[in-house]
């Protein structure tokens, strides 16, 4: 058990690919990565109070300026899932948001080209 408490972790936020964040747990004293779910890293973290960390490229890419004026806030597109990205998508085509559709669409092309192959085949 002493060996247990003598380990020295951290939470690293990497990337965020197909809606989903990149997060690994490193044991600092031997740089052995372990890759996890980030709902289970943010636990880990409540749990044992490893720090997190997220990288400096991905922090910029993720954020947006604080404006006090503002009373919404803006979510990149890259943190949601297919399921929201088509909901949204919808919803844009419904209330004639045809930009925000159109965004919409090239961000759920460029993560599933496969459907949109598909979709093409299906109109032939």
């Amino acid at each position: 058990m002493q060996n247990q408490t003598m380990l020295d972790f951290m939470l690293v936020f990497s990337d965020v690919i197909d809606g989903e964040y990149q997060v690994t747990l490193y044991n600092r004293a031997s740089l052995v990565p372990v890759r996890m779910r980030a709902s289970d890293a943010v636990l880990l973290h409540v749990i044992s109070k490893i720090p997190i960390y997220i990288e400096r490229g991905l922090f910029m890419r993720q954020s947006a300026p604080y404006e006090a004026s503002n009373t919404k806030v803006a979510i990149p597109l890259n943190t949601l899932s297919e399921d929201l990205l088509k909901a949204a998508l919808e919803d844009a085509i419904a209330h004639e948001q045809y930009e925000m559709a159109s965004t919409l669409r090239d961000e759920i092309n460029r993560r599933f080209p496969q459907q949109k192959k598909s979709n093409e085949d299906n109109k032939q």
